[in-house]
């Protein structure tokens, strides 16, 4: 019996050899890398990713990621649950996790009835950076749901890292972490463009952070995603508890309370401040109250202050708010917010930074690696340091700016090698050139006002991981404006620019009630009735559905200046291609050869055109040049500049045009006057006029 005894328990021995053996074989196979700090395993795909959150046994390992990530893929993973968050309340995340500034793209988590829930759940005294989640996609149940984390506490760390997507839960919300607790734990350098959504059950909702307690801290970082909820509901942070501090951090997105609520407790910054510490703060949110009777703020709405309570050099807009009141900080008009005497007491040094063509003039931060051509080389080459404002060449952690010189014969930067960065957005009258293989992690913005547009000329490969924007300049005044863009855009992707605000797209019918009024041509009425009249055309009508098609030209109107962004969908793949196709719209009922076929077509490119190197078999196109309408006959130079538009009749047998590559790139950042004027007039319900000054002829 004994010896059977030996024999049954030798066999489990090596059987628990064999099987720590497979499995230590296991991980070596799947991951490079030792987990230890002399050598972390190496997270290089999104099996390796998935690896570590099906085996908590490494949840108190050393990682580095290696490479971009696309988790796409996760939208279908564990019964369409998605991904696994790394870290639960019975194995908390205690390792360290660096993402070196490579970013997960388009990750999943769908578990409404589960709390911590993140990219990592529930890290316990672990530290996660440089991690960007880009267009992360996550949902949870009752408590502690955030992008990078869920809820951190003892001593937990997150540094530089980045969240952009939406995230949904009932309580302790954030775009970037749910719920920070404890002495040690900190969230610093970091930044949250989320959308944040919460239900009429819950509370703590934040752009960043849901909810800070008991000595957290958060330093160095912004949000500027929107955020709605019921109660405790802030830019930045949802509410601080006791000793916790908030310093040298701002919010520019949009808090809004849920409707039919009356709790508010909500802020532009922080909605509650209980005995914690808030320090060279600011706030630019628009901060929607709804039905909430009491306990809002510009800044904050609610605060107790008790224990350690301090309020010190902090301050909202009154303009960008919407209010004029808040239990915390000094409210100033945005031309105060501008100022750095404003600021006093704050570090201009070594933190802060003030410049007008950076975050609307407003403060920025020093961290968020902002890189400013300037041409000091006066050569064109991106890659020199010495052409950029920190003497370094950027990178996937920087963001790009490229505002316009005042030279009589500016230098812009020409990308003549592989480079990666973070963000990219040119100002109008500049531009960039690219020769070889440009990757964005972020988002492109691309400027325009009624003379010039920031363009991007293209002759590599541009791999755009997030989203493209054009920021657009309209002045009531100048009446009609004619637009088109290279990608759709639903109404709810054109935005109050730079804050995620949605606007109101309205008809003729809706003036004044709307922040913009758009009409498209109606070639198919024309060839109908044979109508083209001096003033006042009536071959316009309402756009339906409300959309911008791409390549397809339409006329914007506002009633009070607006500068709006017209945003692409993550990851459009065709917004730099090198050729480009427009269908044209047939109709051919008029005996009159004139009235038929009509198109209001638009620039297909991010860059200007000449109209010379489309293929056109008969018709030609139309633009006006002050006085009347003149025609570019195939084979005339006329360039077209970005998102501008031009006539084209469809003769015969013609489907589409096909624009060629050596057609692009063409130097013209100028927008002619021609395509800027247009003659309607908005008339509303009490016959009150909205008219432009210039009145042209349709044809």
């Amino acid at each position: 019996m004994c010896k059977r005894n030996y024999t049954i328990m030798k066999i489990k021995l090596i059987l628990f050899i064999l099987l720590n053996f497979f499995f230590t074989i296991s991980v070596s196979a799947m991951l490079q890398g030792a987990g230890t700090v002399e050598n972390p395993y190496l997270v290089s795909s999104l099996a390796d990713l998935r690896y570590i959150s099906e085996n908590n046994s490494l949840w108190s390992a050393q990682f580095e990621q290696t490479n971009n990530i696309d988790a796409q893929p996760t939208i279908e993973w564990n019964a369409n649950q998605g991904f696994l968050p790394i870290g639960s309340t019975a194995v908390p995340f205690t390792g360290k996790f660096d993402g070196k500034g490579f970013s997960i793209f388009n990750l999943t988590i769908n578990r409404p009835t589960t709390s911590n829930v993140g990219l990592f759940g529930y890290v316990l005294g672990g530290t996660i950076k440089n991690v960007n989640l880009i267009g992360a996609n996550i949902i949870g149940g009752d408590n502690w749901i955030g992008g990078i984390a869920g809820r951190i506490e003892v001593k937990s760390i997150v540094s530089y890292c980045n969240t952009s997507g939406n995230v949904k839960g009932t309580s302790n919300v954030g775009g970037l972490v749910g719920y920070a607790h404890g002495n040690g734990t900190i969230i610093d350098h970091s930044r949250s463009s989320a959308t944040v959504r919460g239900s009429v059950s819950g509370t703590y909702k934040g752009g960043l952070v849901g909810h800070i307690t008991s000595s957290a801290v958060v330093r160095e970082c912004y949000a500027e995603g929107s955020v709605n909820g019921r109660f405790r509901v802030g830019g930045l942070i949802g509410a601080m508890g006791w000793n916790s501090l908030a310093e040298n951090s701002f919010a520019k997105g949009q808090v809004a309370m849920l409707p039919n609520q009356s709790l508010s407790w909500i802020g532009g910054l922080v909605g509650e401040v209980w005995q914690g510490r808030v320090v060279n703060c600011y706030s630019l949110t628009s901060v929607s109250i709804g039905s909430a009777l009491e306990n809002y703020g510009g800044l904050v709405g609610l605060k107790n202050t008790g224990g350690n309570f301090l309020d010190s050099n902090n301050f909202w807009n009154t303009t960008t708010s919407g209010l004029a009141v808040s239990t915390m900080g000094q409210g100033k008009t945005p031309e105060e917010m501008k100022q750095k005497a404003t600021y006093t007491g704050w570090n201009f040094t070594t933190i802060w930074d003030i410049n007008p063509a950076v975050n609307n003039g407003y403060p920025y931060l020093r961290n968020e690696q902002i890189t400013l051509w300037t041409g000091g080389n006066s050569n064109e080459e991106g890659d020199d340091g010495g052409n950029w404002n920190n003497n370094n060449a950027p990178d996937s952690t920087t963001s790009v700016i490229v505002a316009p010189s005042e030279d009589e014969d500016p230098v812009y930067p020409v990308f003549s090698n592989p480079i990666t960065i973070n963000n990219l957005q040119v100002q109008p009258g500049a531009v960039i050139t690219n020769n070889d293989t440009l990757t964005i992690l972020g988002n492109i913005i691309l400027e325009v006002n009624d003379d010039l547009f920031g363009g991007i000329y293209n002759n590599g490969t541009i791999i755009n991981k997030g989203r493209l924007v054009v920021r657009r300049t309209f002045k009531a005044s100048a009446g009609w404006h004619f637009v088109s863009f290279p990608y759709d855009v639903t109404a709810d992707r054109v935005l109050i620019a730079g804050t995620g605000f949605e606007t109101t797209w309205g008809d003729l019918a809706d003036y004044p009630n709307a922040d913009f009024y758009v009409q498209e041509y109606d070639g198919v009425r024309r060839d109908l009735t044979g109508a083209a009249t001096v003033t006042n055309s009536p071959n316009w009508k309402n756009v339906v559905p409300k959309t911008f098609v791409k390549n397809r030209g339409y006329i914007i109107a506002v009633g009070e200046d607006i500068t709006l962004d017209f945003v692409s969908v993550i990851g459009e793949s065709d917004l730099f291609a090198k050729q480009a196709q427009i269908d044209l719209q047939k109709s051919n009922n008029n005996p009159a050869l004139v009235h038929r076929s009509w198109n209001l077509c638009g620039n297909p490119f991010s860059s200007p055109f000449n109209l010379r190197y489309a293929t056109q078999t008969h018709a030609p196109y139309y633009y006006f040049n002050g006085n009347t309408y003149v025609a570019v006959m195939a084979h005339d130079d006329f360039v077209v500049p970005s998102y501008a538009t031009f006539f084209v009749q469809a003769h015969g047998n013609e489907q589409s045009h096909v624009f060629e590559e050596n057609g692009r790139n063409v130097r013209a950042l100028s927008v002619p006057e021609r395509f800027e004027q247009l003659s309607l007039t908005i008339q509303d319900n009490s016959n009150n006029e909205f008219s432009d000054v210039t009145r042209i002829r349709l044809q």
